[in-house]
């Protein structure tokens, strides 16, 4: 990918041909969240895109590990926060819905966790990621080792979080085919040139940026 350069404005991210792989999207959640208005969140049409072949290698009867976690690189968002409309949990949720989990259950076929304590007899550590997928009719959480792939029934994985979106901070040393960074829904020192350049950098192929133009600009 091409460089973001030192101070970017969001038209120029548009129009430059030299950041043809970076996309600004004026975006502002809380206008369909505060009145329940998800299904016309943009939001959730390009999750439904971002993750379109994850779900189709899902359902197939007998899934390959290999195959799952392919997929699953292809595409992630990346929050600057935790909280707050465009945080982790809230861009969680509304993932899970978009592509039609069951809420109500804790665990379900698809669903990516992040490993945020080390676990020494489990030997995952603070980072890891695994999928719970059903093989054999049965659910168990997979994680990627030198010899392919090591399994856990759920009750076995430490302490974990949903892992559709994942924050800057976390995302390091990973790499996804396509990047989706959503920005807080306001003005935060946490937003700088280090995160904004972190996010591209886990991006392989393109990154889309997604917030309010006061908030990129600080």
């Amino acid at each position: 990918m091409n460089k973001l350069s030192p101070s970017p404005i969001p038209r120029q991210l548009l129009e430059d041909a030299d950041f043809g792989d970076i996309q600004w999207q004026e975006y502002s959640p809380a206008q369909y969240r505060r009145y329940n208005s998800v299904e016309a969140d943009p939001l959730v049409a390009r999750v439904k895109a971002g993750f379109s072949g994850y779900m189709e290698v899902l359902d197939i009867d007998q899934p390959d590990p290999e195959a799952i976690f392919d997929q699953f690189g292809r595409f992630c968002i990346l929050t600057a926060t935790h909280g707050g409309y465009s945080g982790r949990e809230e861009s969680n949720r509304l993932a899970v819905h978009a592509l039609g989990f069951n809420e109500e259950h804790r665990w379900y076929h698809g669903r990516p966790v992040m490993v945020v304590k080390n676990d020494y007899q489990t030997g995952l550590f603070n980072g890891d990621v695994g999928i719970c997928f059903k093989l054999d009719e049965d659910l168990r959480v997979y994680f990627p080792d030198q010899e392919g792939f090591k399994s856990f029934t759920p009750s076995r994985v430490p302490a974990h979080e949903t892992a559709f979106a994942i924050t800057v901070h976390k995302s390091k040393g990973s790499e996804f085919q396509h990047v989706l960074m959503l920005l807080p829904d306001s003005y935060t020192r946490v937003v700088s040139r280090a995160l904004i350049y972190t996010g591209i950098t886990r991006a392989r192929e393109s990154l889309e940026l997604w917030g309010g133009a006061e908030v990129f600009l600080g």
